[in-house]
């Protein structure tokens, strides 16, 4: 209800309005618009959407949901096509996805810095980075420097 001559946003009772919000957000989620898209096009301040997406079960999981789906539906209709490299934009933009590769080159440096971490601690210094310098062929401990 507005008063007549005062400037501002048109309130409405957030009971009756609720339902719709969160229908829409996760409507919204799920074409993948960022938060800042889906409290402007709720028409909600952004502090009071956080404040939703915080302390409100029902919204946040309103917005999870439709971003996980819309990643799924997307993904989906990538698989479909033919266009692996669109699919794999795609995955490392919106699903936390990486190539296997990059995971194993990961997992090989966590390794690595175990190994070394391991041979310092139970050498000393000068017979650690002896073995170390005949494993990597170069300065280990000190990374070559």
């Amino acid at each position: 209800m507005t008063i007549p001559g005062k400037a501002g946003r048109k309130r409405t009772d957030q009971k009756d309005d609720w339902p719709r919000k969160v229908k829409e957000a996760h409507r919204l989620a799920k074409l993948g618009l960022l938060d800042k898209h889906i409290f402007g096009a709720l028409d909600i301040p952004q502090a009071q959407y956080y404040k939703y997406l915080n302390e409100n079960a029902e919204f946040k999981e309103a917005i999870s949901k439709g971003r996980s789906l819309g990643v799924a539906k997307v993904a989906q209709e990538l698989v479909e096509q033919s266009d692996t490299m669109a699919r794999q934009f795609y995955l490392k933009v919106h699903g936390d996805w990486m190539e296997r590769e990059k995971r194993e080159t990961l997992e090989l440096k966590r390794q690595d810095l175990e190994l070394k971490a391991l041979i310092a601690s139970k050498l000393s210094p000068e017979d650690a980075e002896e073995i170390l310098t005949k494993l990597y062929g170069k300065k280990a401990l000190t990374d070559g420097k």
